[in-house]
């Protein structure tokens, strides 16, 4: 029911339909008992980092950023939570703990 909600939107929302879409990709993946291989895993990913952040909201962000998490991708969560930070002046020290947290899992201590 999702997808056939999605495919409505498309053309009239051609911004933020690319984030749904891998979206649902994604926790379709996630869902399945068996998981996620690592090619399923690559594309998801390379998927994930084409999104234009500027096309989505703050909790769309947010999701950007989990979702991030869960492929294993804390360099591109990091980066999404610094700009959340950007965003949201009344949440910005929570955004830049998290931001801070998964640059140093990362490997990248200097952002942190």
């Amino acid at each position: 029911q999702a997808r056939h909600h999605l495919a409505r939107l498309r053309g009239k929302d051609r911004l933020a339909t690319p984030f749904y879409e891998v979206e649902l990709d994604i926790l379709g993946a996630l869902a399945r008992p068996e998981g996620m291989d690592e090619e399923q895993t690559r594309r998801l990913l390379e998927r994930l980092r084409k999104i234009e952040h500027v096309s989505l909201n703050d909790a769309m962000l947010e999701r950007l950023a989990r979702h991030a998490l869960a492929l294993d991708a804390p360099d591109l969560a990091a980066r999404t939570f610094a700009e959340l930070a950007g965003r949201d002046p009344q949440g910005r020290q929570r955004w830049l703990d998290e931001a801070a947290r998964w640059y140093l899992a990362s490997g990248e201590p200097l952002p942190a």
